[in-house]
């Protein structure tokens, strides 16, 4: 009964760390800018930086 726990609890582990890096890894694929200042966190213009009509 002990070695059935033991791996059930690996199995558990096992699964809370896939999960972990699974969830990191959608930080990456859904948040990716398709290009350089797009996307969010990447907006370089605005009047802080004095880039309103800035053509493209």
């Amino acid at each position: 009964m002990i070695e059935f726990l033991g791996v059930l609890m690996l199995v558990f582990l096992a699964f809370v760390l896939c999960f972990i890096l699974w969830a990191w890894w959608q930080k990456f694929v859904n948040q990716r800018p398709d290009r350089y200042g797009k996307g969010p966190g990447h907006e370089l213009r605005g009047p802080e930086r004095g880039q309103w009509d800035r053509p493209d």
